[in-house]
């Protein structure tokens, strides 16, 4: 309530008539159980599951599925009353709390306490992503002027040697003359028609090796073709 700036109000009167409940509930239950801790435990575990589930039941898993775990281990407790007429019950009533405190742990633990844990992931990753709107984001310094006079006033100057000066000065300024071409030579001019007919010859020369060679491939083959009709004929005689 102090976040929203909301007055805070006690309730006064839901809280005693809750405890005139408890008070007129006890005497009932007393008297049917012969024993009055017995029924002052028994309210005080329902008072506690009542708050487990208003508290800490948010899934739709637990707020379905808890309150049949706890129906049955209360009921387990008052069919073992009845059965055996009160004997042993404060046993049973603490073997049925203890199935009872069972269920509570493993549908926090299993349901209740991971999506609590994504929630504040997510809380924490929104709140570094989008910073308060009152939080002003620190600028870098910057140095004032007098700081800045000084600092260029401390910085070296570079010095220009007098070899450097000589070369600035003496450098010569490009001129822009036509050389004359060199006169061509009717030497360069043949030594192209010679250097083609070199390429010519091994040309030919690879032709004609060709030519012989596709020959003689031709005489193999008449040779071999009569080879093969003299011996079918020598084998149309024979038989």
């Amino acid at each position: 309530m102090l976040e929203f700036n909301l007055m805070i109000t006690f309730p006064a009167a839901s809280l005693l008539t809750v405890l005139l409940a408890l008070v007129g509930m006890e005497a009932i239950m007393s008297e049917f159980f012969n024993d009055t801790t017995t029924a002052f435990y028994i309210i005080l575990i329902v008072w506690i599951a009542d708050q487990y589930d208003a508290i800490c039941c948010h899934t739709p898993v637990t707020k379905r599925h808890w309150l049949r775990f706890f129906y049955l281990y209360h009921f387990s407790f008052y069919a073992y009353h009845y059965r055996f007429n009160g004997q042993y019950s404060s046993l049973a009533l603490v073997t049925s709390w203890f199935f009872i405190q069972h269920s509570m742990l493993y549908f926090f633990h299993h349901y209740e306490l991971p999506v609590i844990l994504q929630q504040d992931q997510l809380q924490n990753l929104l709140f570094r992503n989008h910073p308060q709107a009152g939080m002003a984001e620190p600028t870098p310094a910057q140095p004032s002027p007098s700081i800045n006079q000084a600092l260029t006033s401390m910085a070296p100057i570079p010095e220009t040697s007098p070899a450097r000066e000589s070369t600035i000065v003496r450098e010569p300024e490009p001129t822009q003359e036509t050389l004359p071409s060199p006169p061509q030579d009717e030497s360069d001019s043949a030594a192209p028609d010679a250097h083609a007919e070199e390429q010519v010859e091994p040309a030919m020369e690879t032709t004609s090796l060709a030519d012989e060679q596709s020959n003689e491939g031709r005489n193999d083959l008449r040779y071999a073709i009569a080879f093969r009709s003299c011996i079918s004929l020598e084998l149309i005689t024979c038989m």
